[in-house]
């Protein structure tokens, strides 16, 4: 019977040595050393593994990692994996054109009027959704071949549309031989499935270091390496749980049983680790102290192998390498080579956008005409670069003859470029061959190697040369694709072949012995030291937030896939999960350290924008995020103060009493100005503290900004401007392309904004809509009137008092009866006139009424400023008036039929309290008429509850007090750490 056991212990608790010693005993009893074989998920895993049996067996047992041994079953035998002859890792598909065979396959698959290709085949961004669907098939599937791969019933007619594309997709891989780095795994499962090939990489021992760390296709994988006689033996932190709240936790239980790995638990650790916590202004101030700290343990005595830092928030990597060299300490990694350090990777990605007869930007421009290949002089570079970005002239134009003042060899070398550039474009190469006729042609290639050799080491040159060479391999091989396919390469597509493989290229360089390591959270493997610093734990990075696949959920998912072998639901939405799993990534970090861990996060980003920390942070230590954002506990032996910047620091703070602190917290800071200025508050800050008082403190006054940004306010700031500048131009009804040119004008080309390119489509849709409508309704409307503006600011000093009360009004029109204010909403649900009433008019009865708080105050505070305060750049005729205020919902001015729409248009007319019989104090009917009628004593009293909540807010009350109780608080973005969610 084979020998099957899995190794559980904590980290640096001998769980790695305990594989070491059942290598040495396989080879005492025989087992020749070809017949061990150690695998792992990380490569700085693999080299302590490696070093690890080296020691205890004297003898190197073959080691390495699950993708490096996938990738070389695939080298060895090419042709049964339907690949080329020679192919090897450089080989791998690029992104791009990965993304070609993805669109031709949902094409496809989608050809008989599937509704998802018709509905978004076309849509930018879709191939890169459904790219993250296919990896995921690929994990679950454990095969790559379209013959193996499961038929499953699936009720869900969008995904099955895109498991048939995936079918298609993995048939056209194999027929153009090539495979995707998503791919490799299950292209060398299939490939095992052949005898000669099984026979080859069946081992006697198969050692599988940090188990928990391994993904299903890479223990599918090993699954493929396994028989009836291998024994198996592997490690993990703890044993697998078949009732763990994360589905993957639960997988590697039940391939566990499978295997029949029985549990062998290690001792613990005798001491844990010291805890402190650093809290720090910004993240160039974390990155500081922990520089300053890591060259005090080096001056201390402590090599750099002792010392690992472990970044939670990526944006603290490059800040960390930058402040550590500040200090003299290297990093590892810090020297390696990639894509985009090449001399040539600028000339090279420039060149291809001429020759594409693309525009460079100002800043690949200014790129151009510095880079000492070109050999411009500096003070012509200078010269061209001024009058580019005063747009007076275009370098790389022939027809522009608008030469700035530069020296005869200035102006003789840009005119080569021109003329070259020209020639080569018109010649029927492909764009590689263009791409080097283009570099050679003005000796830019001969050039920027002897920049290279004069200013690199022999060890660099020889990496860029070899990236070189890649990088024009990607090129060649997309145009090899392409032709397949039958869809040439253009020089277009070429560009963006270049800038994906630059990001495909691994980089390469020499290592340090005296380097100290920056970690992800993500690939640990291989990482132990004595001392850990684990920094950025801010609440944006601890839970990180996952991405969505597209068009399906966990239930969809299960039910269309969960028979698949390696199906694990993504729980993109199970907050049980995130937590679990973050929980476990804080425990794995702080337990890679023997003697301490020094834990760090920053209160604001790069851009100032406020954070707290980490709710698992807090709940890992047993500490408390009190009203300031700020942790409390008696575990924490030392803190940092969060006003010092990175100059006034000390390496590390000095003690001080925790439980002192906890038992004397300082109020919430009062927000009262001084007394020479006014308070000034926005009417959406009011609405927030309505809503929510705790809420409105964190969001306003702790400036979490980044909580209350979203696509649809970007969206709102387009429309806005393009509404503004339809009626500035004349309002008159416009087609669909005066539509899409008044949004481009404002438009904000960025996918991190919208989300991704395919919400970036729908939203420019949106806008588009918006604009088009409004615009109809302007010239179809009976009531005419004349605009005044749009987004005018205003200021109401608020009589008797020192309080300013500030924003925009989207828009005012004037009409011969006095003032409209009209505020846009891009929503598609409008309330209606009764429900709009009950935001700002009280209940009738008292006790209601002195518990009531308003829902919407804008159209009431902006008629009241409107005739009270100032408004930028108007001015109010005497005695006029403001008679009405609407809501306009753009979007829901015309119904399916075409037809005008009541839900467009909510109005609101404003008359004077009559006492005796008001109109707008009578009692509502129960239907909901098409305008309705708001009384000025009503505008006082939202105005008396503008003043009682400024009190408050200056008297720093801020209660945990949700106006919809467990509602409001169910999407808070701050229940984690509110002291009274509901």
């Amino acid at each position: 019977m084979p020998r099957r056991q899995i190794f559980c212990a904590a980290y640096q608790c001998g769980k790695t040595r305990q594989l070491a010693n059942v290598a040495r005993e396989a080879l005492a009893a025989g087992a020749p050393l070809g017949q061990i074989l150690a695998l792992t998920v990380h490569r700085p895993a693999a080299a302590v593994l490696r070093e690890m049996l080296r020691d205890v067996t004297e003898q190197s047992v073959p080691t390495t990692t699950v993708r490096q041994r996938a990738t070389a079953i695939l080298q060895a035998f090419p042709e049964v994996a339907d690949l080329p002859a020679g192919w090897n890792e450089a080989a791998l598909l690029s992104g791009i054109d990965r993304r070609r065979l993805i669109r031709q396959a949902w094409a496809t698959a989608g050809a008989g009027g599937q509704p998802l290709y018709a509905q978004h085949g076309q849509q930018p961004g879709a191939l890169d959704w459904i790219a993250l669907l296919f990896d995921r098939f690929g994990d679950w599937a454990g095969t790559a071949d379209p013959a193996l791969l499961p038929a499953p019933v699936i009720a869900d007619p969008s995904l099955d549309e895109l498991w048939q594309a995936y079918r298609v997709y993995l048939r056209l891989c194999r027929q153009h031989r090539v495979v995707a780095f998503n791919e490799v795994f299950t292209r060398a499962i299939d490939a095992l499935r052949l005898p000669e090939v099984r026979q080859a990489n069946l081992r006697q021992v198969l050692l599988l270091d940090d188990l928990d760390l391994f993904q299903p296709a890479e223990l599918l994988f090993a699954t493929a390496l396994i028989d009836s006689a291998t024994d198996v033996f592997a490690s993990t932190v703890s044993e697998p749980r078949a009732d763990s709240s994360l589905a993957r936790e639960r997988w590697i239980a039940r391939w566990t049983r499978l295997h029949e790995l029985q549990p062998v638990t290690g001792a613990a650790p005798t001491t844990a680790p010291q805890l402190t916590v650093g809290e720090y202004t910004t993240a160039d101030t974390e990155a500081h102290a922990i520089a300053r700290s890591v060259v005090e343990h080096l001056s201390s005595g402590a090599t750099p192998n002792e010392l690992a830092i472990i970044a939670f928030d990526p944006e603290l990597v490059p800040l960390l390498q930058r402040a550590l060299l500040q200090y003299g300490v290297v990093t590892q990694g810090q020297s390696a080579r990639d894509g985009y350090m090449l001399a040539l990777a600028p000339l090279a990605l420039a060149g291809l956008k001429l020759l594409a007869d693309r525009t460079l930007t100002l800043a690949e421009t200014s790129a151009l005409l510095r880079h000492q290949a070109l050999g411009l002089s500096s003070a012509d570079a200078h010269a061209v670069i001024e009058a580019a970005e005063q747009q007076r002239f275009q370098p790389f134009d022939p027809g522009d003859n608008r030469w700035p003042r530069i020296s005869p060899a200035g102006c003789e070398r840009l005119s080569a470029v021109r003329a070259v550039t020209q020639a080569i474009r018109a010649t029927d190469k492909l764009p590689s061959a263009q791409l080097q006729s283009w570099l050679a042609a003005l000796d830019l290639e001969q050039r920027a190697w002897q920049q290279t050799e004069a200013a690199l080491d022999d060890w660099a040159i020889t990496i860029d040369r070899r990236h070189w060479t890649r990088l024009l391999d990607f090129l060649r091989q997309s145009e090899r694709l392409g032709a397949a396919l039958g869809d040439p390469l253009t020089l277009d597509a070429a560009v963006d072949v270049f800038t994906s493989a630059q990001a495909l290229i691994i980089p390469e360089g020499q290592s340090h012995e005296r380097a100290v390591a920056i970690w992800q959270p993500a690939t640990l493997g291989g990482c132990s030291a004595q001392t850990v610093f684990v920094a950025g734990l801010h609440e944006g990075a601890l839970p990180q937030p996952l991405h969505p696949l597209p068009f399906a959920n966990d239930e969809a998912l299960i039910a269309a896939f969960g028979a698949l072998p390696g199906f694990i639901p993504p729980q993109i939405h199970d907050r049980a999960a995130a937590w679990e799993r973050a929980r476990q990534e804080l425990q794995r970090a702080i337990g890679r350290a023997g003697s301490a861990v020094q834990l760090s996060y920053s209160r604001a980003d790069r851009q100032g924008r406020t954070r707290l920390p980490s709710p698992v942070l807090a709940n890992a230590i047993g500490a408390q995020i009190d009203r300031h954002g700020q942790l409390h506990s008696p575990m924490i032996e030392r803190t940092l103060a969060a006003d010092q910047s990175a100059e006034e620091l000390g390496l590390w703070p000095q003690r001080f009493n925790a439980d002192a602190l906890l038992e004397l917290q300082p109020p919430l800071p009062s927000i009262v100005p001084p007394s020479d200025s006014p308070f000034r508050v926005s009417p959406t800050a009011i609405e927030d503290y309505f809503t929510c008082p705790r809420r409105c403190f964190y969001a306003r006054s702790l400036n979490l900004y980044d909580v209350v940004s979203s696509p649809r306010q970007a969206l709102g700031h387009v429309v806005h401007n393009a509404l503004n500048d339809l009626l500035y131009e004349g309002g008159d009804e416009i087609d669909e392309s005066q539509a899409r040119a008044l949004v481009a004008r404002h438009w904000l080309p960025n996918d991190h904004r919208w989300g991704s390119q395919l919400k970036e489509t729908v939203f420019r849709q949106l806008a588009e809509k918006a604009v088009m409508q409004l615009a109809r309704y302007e010239h179809e409307r009976p009531d005419r009137t004349t605009f005044l503006g749009g987004e005018l600011g205003f200021e109401w000093l608020i009589p008797g008092t020192d309080i300013v009360v500030n924003g925009r009004i989207d828009r005012i029109d004037r009409g011969a009866d006095g003032l409209h204010v009209i505020d846009y909403k891009l929503g598609q649900q409008s309330p209606s006139i009764n429900e709009l009433l009950n935001e700002f008019v009280p209940p009738r009865d008292e006790k209601s009424d002195a518990a009531w708080r308003p829902g919407d105050i804008q159209l009431p505070v902006y008629a009241l400023a409107l005739e009270q305060g100032k408004v930028e750049g108007m001015d109010r005729r005497p005695d006029e008036r403001v008679v009405s205020v609407a809501l306009i919902y753009p979007l829901e001015l015309f119904g399916e039929n075409g037809k005008p729409s009541v839900k467009g248009h909510r109005e609101l007319r404003l008359i004077d309290h009559a006492p005796e019989s008001c109109a707008a104090c009578a009692t509502t009917s129960e239907r909901s008429p098409k305008t309705g009628t708001l009384c000025r004593a009503q505008l006082d009293t939202v105005a008396d509850r503008v003043l009682e909540t400024v009190a408050r807010m200056r008297a720093a009350e801020w209660p945990a007090d949700p106006r919809e109780g467990s509602q409001t608080c169910a999407g808070c973005a701050f229940r984690p750490v509110c002291s009274n969610p509901q």
